[in-house]
């Protein structure tokens, strides 16, 4: 598992979670256990629990972090986790993989295989929406720039018609001026 660790660490959250003891002194013993060192037996309390889980850690050189369980067992349960189990948890939350039960259904090389194909659909995905996002920010620009061409267009034809209206209203203005000036030289010729 730490090749997996070590390979993925930097695209991959990975947490190893302490659970119930699965071959305490008191419960199911291995003499396996016996031969390495490993005598517990199985925590009454979560500070029990979490002693336990520090030692196994330090023995072991896990690599990943470690959190731990409840006292009641709380994710084991939700998990079906006893006594080891893999997953593989997306960014959503969903479980992408799910292995068998440990010690024959812990498989490593099929949790690698999983996360490669979670990493290329994800990258497909972020491929996929980054595309997305740059044909509306392009189909905004076009909108804006379209909008920018049509105020401009209004803004030059309101400016025509008021240049038509006020050269109009000078043609008018001369007209009755000329008309004013025909009719009052007529009245300054009469006696």
């Amino acid at each position: 598992m730490d090749k997996v660790f070590a390979a993925y660490e930097k695209q991959v959250d990975f947490y190893t979670i302490y659970i119930r003891e699965a071959h305490p002194t008191d419960g199911w013993r291995l003499t396996f256990n016996d031969q390495f060192g490993i005598k517990a037996t199985q925590p009454k309390s979560f500070d029990e629990r979490l002693a336990l889980a520090d030692q196994c850690s330090s023995s072991l050189q896990l690599l990943c972090p470690m959190l731990v369980d409840t006292i009641d067992d709380k994710v084991a349960k939700a998990y079906a986790a006893f006594p080891d189990r893999l997953y593989l948890i997306d960014r959503c939350g969903k479980v992408a993989y799910k292995g068998g039960r440990g010690p024959f259904g812990y498989k490593p090389r099929e949790l690698e295989r999983s996360i490669v194909m979670l990493l290329l659909d994800q990258a497909r995905e972020d491929a996929a929406e980054k595309a997305a996002q740059a044909a509306a920010a392009k189909k905004k620009a076009e909108k804006e720039k379209a909008a920018k061409a049509a105020e401009k267009k209004k803004a030059e034809k309101d400016e025509a018609a008021k240049e038509k209206a006020e050269k109009q209203k000078a043609e008018q203005t001369d007209k009755e001026k000329d008309k004013k000036d025909k009719a009052e030289p007529a009245e300054n010729d009469s006696p």
